[in-house]
């Protein structure tokens, strides 16, 4: 997995995915970590040493999933994570070719994910809004999952609210569902995410500002959190 750049944005959004994917029970090489330059022919050459089954360079200077034009995989799989940002409410980049020099020598389906710009004042905006990188880590881990499920199914997709003992939206509360996935909640207190296994999980809402906790059913779509004052 390589980060575009030297920016700190795409740096965190690579380590918060790597988190999400080892917890899932990936391996998971990063080909920078850090904040310094890294060669193309070294990007590959990390790719390559590492076996990966999949190489995604993250990026943030344009709006695209794109992929090389000859790659019906990775095509595939601009498109599925199109379809992942769009099912848990994220604005989609168009998905296209591109002509990256890692996404022609990789030899496993590659994708260079670009969901917004830095050097657009709106979209610098975005990204740096409550909850907003970790739900773009988490778009492209659905993404990834995606690619390893048969049939490539589409998940329903639930959401959850947390509140404070007041009954105000809390943005940037830190959610753990399950045993370890961690979203983030957004500007209105909302975190959305895919229901990739049936069955009950457990929510915890453990902030400075709110403390909750609560098994969310599959009849329970939507389920507001309020909890007691985290301190």
């Amino acid at each position: 997995m390589g980060v575009l750049g030297t920016g700190r944005i795409g740096s965190e959004v690579a380590r918060i995915l790597a988190g999400f994917l080892a917890a899932a029970g990936a391996e998971v090489h990063l080909t920078r970590d850090g904040d310094f330059a890294v060669t193309e022919v070294e990007r590959v050459q990390g790719s390559e040493t590492f076996n990966a089954d999949r190489y995604l360079r993250i990026g943030h200077r344009l709006r695209r999933f794109g992929y090389f034009y000859s790659s019906a995989a990775g095509r595939q799989w601009a498109q599925g994570a199109a379809s992942a940002f769009t099912m848990l409410k994220l604005p989609a980049p168009a998905f296209g070719e591109e002509a990256l020099y890692a996404l022609q020598q990789t030899s496993c389906p590659s994708m260079y994910a670009s969901w917004a710009r830095v050097d657009s004042t709106a979209d610098e905006g975005t990204l740096l809004a409550p909850g907003a990188l970790r739900a773009e880590a988490y778009a492209l881990f659905v993404s990834l999952v995606r690619e390893f499920t048969e049939h490539r199914r589409a998940w329903p997709v639930d959401s959850l609210e947390v509140r404070d003992a007041d009954g105000r939206p809390v943005a940037g509360a830190v959610v753990t569902l399950g045993d370890a996935l961690t979203l983030e909640t957004d500007r209105a207190g909302r975190a959305h995410f895919a229901l990739l296994e049936p069955g009950a999980i457990e929510a915890v809402v453990e902030d400075r500002r709110v403390r909750a906790r609560r098994v969310l059913l599959d009849s329970s779509r939507g389920a507001v959190l309020t909890g007691s004052r985290g301190d």
